[in-house]
């Protein structure tokens, strides 16, 4: 979207805040997006690890509901448009 549209054409007041302020909404989601793999990524071997040397089975689910929490409330956010930059 461009900082000038024609008179009378409906904007996007999310994607202009975003645009205004020099970043991109999908890359701000981008990234959010791969702090979310990279905790999910960490959460299974920190799951593993804590099997094989404590054999605490319950802990790879429990990690499992807080990233699920995580992404959820991430997932409401961006739906209400106040991921942007």
């Amino acid at each position: 979207m461009t900082a000038a549209r024609p008179a009378g054409e409906p904007g996007l007041p999310v994607l202009d805040a975003c645009c205004a302020s020099g970043c991109s909404c999908a890359t701000a989601g981008e990234g959010t997006q791969n702090l979310l793999c990279a905790a999910q990524a960490g959460a299974v071997l920190a799951g593993l690890a804590a099997t094989a040397a404590w054999g605490w089975s319950w802990l790879d689910p429990a990690i499992a509901l807080l990233l699920a929490g995580w992404a959820v409330r991430e997932g409401i956010t961006a739906w209400h448009g106040d991921d942007c930059c």
